[in-house]
């Protein structure tokens, strides 16, 4: 009686198909990761606009003093909370300038082709571009 076993075509059959199905979980996986990272980002900067708006009211600079040399300051607790989750958990890179009546906050993602950008005046947009070159500039425009 002769035994009945796999050819090597059906075992490389069976391979090819496992890592189709393999590439395509991974990749579901990592767009839900990018996906949540984004909605993460836009987290952030709603509260970042709570934290501008609280520190304007508050003393006699406005905005000047939430952004220092590009990025975040250090005048609260809570932009130290937005900077470390932006850029230590999620690893992006912040752009970020103030003066006394206006800011503009820029976001960018490793592995993203698009900046998120908020201003002073309530912008918030995802941009192709850093809208942010200094505190007057406004985030609009968009993919």
């Amino acid at each position: 009686m002769k035994e009945k076993a796999f050819t090597l075509i059906e075992l490389l059959l069976v391979i090819a198909l496992g890592m189709t199905l393999l590439a395509a979980v991974v990749l579901t996986v990592r767009d839900a990761q990018i996906k949540g990272r984004l909605s993460r980002i836009a987290s952030e900067m709603a509260e970042f606009r709570k934290v501008a708006e609280d520190i304007y009211y508050q003393g006699n600079s406005g905005y000047a003093n939430i952004c220092i040399g590009g990025t975040l300051s250090s005048i609260d607790p809570r932009l130290i909370d937005i900077k470390k989750d932006i850029e230590g958990k999620m690893k992006g890179s912040i752009l970020c300038y103030s003066d006394k009546e206006n800011y503009c906050l820029s976001v960018d993602l490793p592995g993203v082709n698009y900046f998120y950008c908020l201003d002073g005046r309530g912008n918030f947009k995802k941009t192709d571009t850093n809208m942010c070159v200094n505190a007057d500039s406004l985030c609009v425009g968009g993919p």
